[in-house]
Formats: structure tokens, sequence, C-alpha cells
């Protein structure tokens, strides 16, 4: 049972480093944890295959006659205690293998619409993110996340009535929003891993609001002008009229922005 048990444990770190390989070979791993820890994967997906390596070849080269003094050593113990052993031991094993299991089952996919219920930013009030950083580049060259720092920097929201934003999300509304003329176009923050993924957009006017579909991806082009939402000042993006103003695209190869 012992020599199962280890065979089985060779199995898991094995499929566990090339699923890691996988994920990292077909960009996935950007759905789990921020670029900047993705060297750190590539560590452990090697590390994951060597130790089932080596751990296969000492198997393979442990003596036969050894492996049968190592099960009878074991007959001097309880049958009780044994099976209380082996039975914790499979259920480690398990433990282990259930982050891959769930990995084939459950396809990759960055998050969406369901994963914010509610709960979603248009200031930098409740996210980690400095309200300092990239808010010097051109307005046409921003991402959600840039605007929201703009917004942080203006005391009049005014100010920023007129200036052009050409920006990518996805489409997210909740009962907040007239589903007509009105959606959010929303992206994820991530600092480290998708456990601390925070939800922000933009608010849209656009008068075909009611043709998207929630978690399509689009690109929004038009201009900022501060209106009243829920009973506070906030920036709309008023998106170009027409086809020009919102347009379906392809999901990024990045679809989280990052801190």
């Amino acid at each position: 049972m012992a020599t199962v048990q280890r065979w089985t444990q060779v199995v898991i770190l094995g499929a566990t480093g090339l699923y890691f390989t996988y994920n990292l070979a077909s960009g996935n791993i950007a759905n789990y944890i921020s670029n900047k820890f993705i060297w750190l994967s590539w560590m452990a997906a090697g590390l994951l295959l060597v130790l089932s390596g080596i751990t296969a070849v000492t198997l393979i080269r442990q003596p036969v006659t050894r492996r049968d003094h190592h099960e009878h050593d074991h007959d001097h113990l309880t049958h009780a205690h044994r099976s209380t052993g082996s039975l914790r031991t499979w259920v480690g094993l398990g433990i282990v293998a259930l982050p891959v299991m769930l990995g084939v089952i459950v396809p990759s996919k960055p998050l969406g619409s369901r994963a914010v219920d509610g709960q979603i930013a248009s200031d930098l009030s409740s996210i980690n993110a400095s309200s300092s950083a990239r808010i010097d580049i051109a307005p046409q060259d921003r991402n959600v996340l840039d605007w929201l720092r703009a917004f942080s920097t203006e005391a009049d929201p005014a100010a920023l009535n007129g200036q052009e934003a050409d920006v990518v999300g996805f489409v997210y509304r909740d009962a907040r929003f007239d589903e007509a003329t009105q959606f959010m176009v929303a992206r994820f923050v991530m600092s480290c891993c998708i456990a601390d993924a925070q939800a922000i957009g933009l608010i849209v006017d656009w008068p075909l609001a009611a043709t998207l579909h929630d978690d399509s991806w689009v690109r929004v082009r038009g201009r900022f002008e501060v209106r009243a939402f829920n009973g506070v000042l906030a920036p709309w993006l008023v998106a170009d009229e027409g086809d020009q103003g919102v347009q379906l695209v392809n999901q990024p190869d990045s679809p989280y922005l990052y801190p």
C-alpha cells in the first residue's frame, strides 16, 4: 500500500507541474496571478516536475526485497492503526490533487460580472491603488484605472468636462442603471492574485446600451460630462453616437489591470 501511495504522489506532482506548465505556455496563468509573479510559477512548475522525476527514479531503483521488508515491518502494527494511517495519507494526497482536478473541470477564464456582485468602484476610495501614479499620460491613452486616478486628483469634477477618452472593458450593470442607455465599462484590478481582485468602472451613457450583453468586451470612445449618479456628482463617459461610440472587441490578452 505504501508503494502505491508513493507512486500516486509521483503522478500528482507530475500532473501539477504539467498543469502549471500548460497554463504558463497558454497564457491562462494571467487569469490567476499578477504578471509580476509569473516567474515564480515557472520555478514552481520546474520544481514539481523535478521532484516527481526524482521520486519516480528512487522508487524504480529501490530493491524489491527492501520494499517487501518495509511492508513486513508494518505488519507489527495493529490493523486499525495501519488503516487509520493509510486513510490519512490518501486524504492528504486527495487534498494536494484537488487544485489540478478543479483546474481541469472548471475552464480557465478571467473574472466577470458575476464576481462583481454590486461591489464596483467608480473612484479610488475602496481599492488599493496609488492616486499619484500614471496620471501624466495623454487622455486618449488612459485605461479605466488611469481615469480613476485622474478623477482623484481633481477637486472639481467639472474640470473633466469635455475630456476625450478611449477605453476597453467589459459591460457591467446592476439595479442602479437604466439598461436602455446606461452601463459601466469595467475592469478588475489585481495586485497579487484573483483573491485580491477589485472591480472598477466608468459610467457610460450610450443610446444603444440595451443592445449590449453583460460581460461583452467593448471599446468605448467619447467625452466626459459630470452628472448626478445616485445623488452624487460623478464623471460620465458620454459615448460618441452610433457604432463609433461603442464597439465590440475581443477580450484583451491581459484582462486585468495592475496598480
